[in-house]
This record gives structure tokens, sequence and C-alpha cells, in this order.
């Protein structure tokens, strides 16, 4: 990643590694992600002036895993999950003599999903899913999450050209209202796509 010069986290370095290991000839597998690096946010303190000295970096780290089963009499396990972790800058407002300060903190989030699929033939096939995220996790933050559930149905026409059918449900937690009612928002969405392999 390209970074401004004399920016704090200038010159940084970023690494990944990647591991996957094969089950069986039926397919399945499973893997594992590391990904660590560094990039550069405005810090909200607004006595400093908004260039490069202002800024802060944010060393992120980011893990995951994932599984797929082998096919058994048509049927498909796939599953994940994700987590990460991030620097934050925040404002104490209860340990003196530091309040009102802008101090730095550790935000950690998470995710995972699984899905379940079915193939009827060499065409037909239907799976669901669901998916979670929260984005800041801990005590001092909830309601902030996400989930989705989505179903699919797909046709591969064995000459490369495969159309696809989804529907989805996406929730996402809002916060809590004046009276301490848990506020969300649930967004529906459907759509075909098609796609071709050579």
């Amino acid at each position: 990643m390209n970074k401004l010069p004399y920016s704090p986290s200038w010159n940084s370095k970023e690494y990944r590694f990647f591991g996957n290991y094969i089950l069986d000839e039926h397919g399945g597998s499973i893997a594992a992600y590391a990904f660590t690096g560094s990039v550069d946010i405005p810090n909200p303190d607004p006595t400093l002036a908004r260039d490069n000295a202002a800024m802060f970096p944010d060393r992120y780290n980011r893990y995951g895993f994932f599984a797929t089963s082998p096919t058994l009499s048509g049927f498909k396990v796939l599953a994940g999950v994700g987590f990460g972790t991030d620097n934050e800058w925040i404002v104490d407002t209860t340990i003196q003599p530091y309040h009102g300060k802008v101090a730095d903190s550790t935000a950690a989030s998470m995710g995972y999903f699984g899905e379940l699929d079915y193939r009827f033939d060499k065409n037909w096939s239907v799976g669901g899913r669901y998916d979670y995220f929260n984005p800041i996790t801990g005590s001092n933050y909830v309601n902030n999450d996400m989930n989705a559930i989505s179903a699919f149905v797909s046709y591969c026409m064995n000459n490369g050209l495969v159309v696809n059918g989804e529907v989805r449900r996406l929730t996402t937690m809002q916060g809590v209202d004046a009276n301490n009612v848990i506020m969300k928002a649930n967004d529906y969405t459907a759509g075909v796509s098609a796609f071709y392999i050579w």
C-alpha cells in the first residue's frame, strides 16, 4: 500500500500469510489466513492541524479460518470465522488528570458465516447462508452488529453459462432509543445474475 511520505506509517511493512489443505478427492478443505498492516487515520483532537502530523497509525490485524466439507449425497457445508483488531483514538472521560484528552485504545471486530448447499443434479443447486458481523465488540458497544440470511438457486447450463437467483434479508442493529428500546433496520433484496466460465 502506498503511503504519504513522512506520515506515521510511511515505509511500514505489511505481511500476509495463507494456508490451505485439501481434505480428499471429493472436495472439502480447511484454510487459514493472517494479515497485519498499518494505515494512517486522522486524529480526532480538534486542536491539531489537519496534516500528516495530525495522523496516527492504525496497526491492524486480521485472522480468519474457513472450512468446506466434501460433497456428501449432494450436500456441502461451508463455514468461516474472522477476527480483527484496530487502534482507535478515544476521548478519556473518566481518568484524571487526563480527562478530555485523546488516548489510544484497541478495538476488536469479529464475524462468521455458515452455508448449506445441495446439488440436485448436474444442472440445479440450491443453498442457504447466514452471515454475522460485529464491527466493534465489547461491553461498551452493544446493538451495533448486523446479520444476513440468504437463499439462492443456481442453474448451470454445462456450456460455461451459470445463472443465479438470490433473496436476502439484512438486519442492521442501530443502538437503543430514549426509551431503551432496541432499534434495527431490515433491508430486503432480490436479484438475478449470470456469468460465463471459459
